[in-house]
């Protein structure tokens, strides 16, 4: 037995030695085979995020979404296989607003919920080219390049242009639309271009005999908007009327500031010079340079007016926090005009005294032309941002040109302080407090600088 123990552990340690053997050569095939296919697709993934760079959307230097993923496409294809991957390295490729943008578009949903192919489109559709097809092309034809650009230069631009020209979509309908549109572009015939560019923009394969008939109907609404314009009396009835003038001067330094009476021709509280009714006639006697003001005494009061059909009410979104703001700091030589303005809309019963409010703004103060500030509130630091806002439809030419069919005469008439001759609510009143160096005080009327005034019926 001592005799044969070396050689039976010569045989078990050679088993043991294959067995190890094996193990190594597993161990190192597997480790070769895992490890730098993960080491390698991770490296994929950071390669098409540096190659594909970052999207910013600039439709006027032709950086739209069709033409940066044209030129990318290959990269995302060729380093990323999977499409979920795909999506998450597109989003990481777009913008600071660009995905702002996108985020907005698709709520409630997340731009991450979102397929590869789904965002494919979305991206399309909100980064696309702003200019129809035809804008494009004749946008082309008018493109011309500086004086010492170089030749080459020249013919590269021409042959880029041609392609996005799209000469083999152009049918000779289109053609001979086109030429008709580049012929009015410039001159009086503007408003038959606006129809033909917008009716293109409606319906892009619309053909020459349709869209005749759409210019036709056009020139038949324009013509009867002109029904009876040319048949006014050359001698109409003599009215008072206020003819524009350019903005008076201020007086000179060390002259008076205000008239020792009033004006002999309106008895208004102004220099003679300074009178707006110089050239008016006076439908009394007929002669020029006055009014004879007894015929319609409402019609040339000086004071405020105020419209008595409706009061204007602010609407707050909901759940805003009052924003009260301290009063901004004055010149001296401006103080003085601002006080004299804040008793004058006292007076008028724009404006009331009073002790606290949890809304206030400050104001802004500008000069005017004639020496004179406007006072306005600067409601852009927080009251505006918590106004809900109000949409009103706004009719377009054509339609205000047909409301004027069979009118014979036209009055324009500009109302001084307009946006003050309408009242507030009392609710709205509380959130228009300004904060002046002589305190608090709310607008009984519609101020300037509301978001919403515009907007108010």
């Amino acid at each position: 037995m001592p005799v044969d123990q070396p050689e039976d552990l010569s045989k078990i340690l050679k088993t043991l030695t294959g067995i190890l053997s094996k193990l190594s050569t597993k161990e190192e095939k597997s480790t070769s085979t895992t490890e730098p296919s993960s080491e390698r697709g991770s490296t994929a993934l950071t390669n098409a995020t540096v190659l594909l760079g970052t999207f910013n959307y600039a439709p006027d230097a032709d950086n739209t979404f069709p033409e940066w993923y044209s030129r990318n496409q290959g990269i995302l294809e060729e380093c990323v296989e999977s499409p979920s991957l795909r999506a998450k390295v597109l989003l990481k490729a777009l913008g600071t607003e660009e995905y702002t943008r996108l985020r907005c578009h698709v709520s409630p949903a997340k731009p991450e919920s979102k397929t590869f192919d789904e965002l494919l489109g979305i991206l399309n559709q909100l980064f696309g080219p702003t200019k129809s097809l035809f804008r494009r092309r004749f946008d082309i034809l008018n493109i011309r390049s500086p004086a010492g650009t170089h030749p080459e230069e020249i013919l590269n631009l021409c042959n880029l242009k041609g392609d996005e020209f799209e000469v083999n979509n152009l049918t000779a309908d289109q053609f001979k639309i086109f030429l008709d549109v580049a012929d009015g572009y410039g001159s009086l015939v503007q408003s038959f271009s606006c129809v033909v560019l917008r009716t293109l923009d409606e319906k892009p394969g619309i053909d020459l005999l349709e869209l005749r008939e759409k210019v036709k109907q056009h020139v038949r609404r324009q013509e009867d908007a002109t029904i009876g314009l040319n048949s006014v009396d050359e001698n109409p009835v003599s009215i008072n009327q206020v003819t524009s003038q350019r903005a008076a001067r201020p007086p000179p330094r060390g002259s008076r500031q205000q008239p020792d009476s009033k004006c002999k021709g309106c008895e208004g509280s102004h220099f003679r010079s300074q009178c707006p009714f110089l050239k008016s006639k006076c439908n009394g006697c007929g002669k020029k340079g006055h009014l004879k003001k007894t015929q319609f005494p409402k019609l040339f009061e000086t004071s405020l007016g105020l419209c008595s059909k409706i009061e204007v009410d602010l609407r707050l979104k909901d759940n805003v926090a009052p924003t009260c703001l301290p009063a901004r700091p004055l010149a001296l030589p401006i103080r003085e005009l601002v006080d004299k303005e804040l008793e004058r809309l006292l007076d008028n019963g724009t404006l009331y005294k009073v002790e606290s409010s949890d809304w206030a703004t400050p104001i802004v103060v500008v000069r005017k032309a004639n020496g004179q500030i406007r006072m306005c509130a600067d409601y852009s630091t927080g009251l505006n941002e918590a106004l809900r806002d109000v949409d009103y439809p706004l009719p377009n030419m054509e339609e205000i040109m047909s409301r004027f069919s069979g009118n014979r005469i036209f009055t324009q008439l500009d109302l001084a302080d307009a946006y003050l001759q309408l009242p507030l609510t009392a609710e709205s009143r509380k959130l228009t407090t300004i904060n002046t160096h002589r305190g608090l005080y709310q607008y009984n009327r519609l101020v300037f600088g509301l978001k919403t005034a515009t907007g108010t019926p």
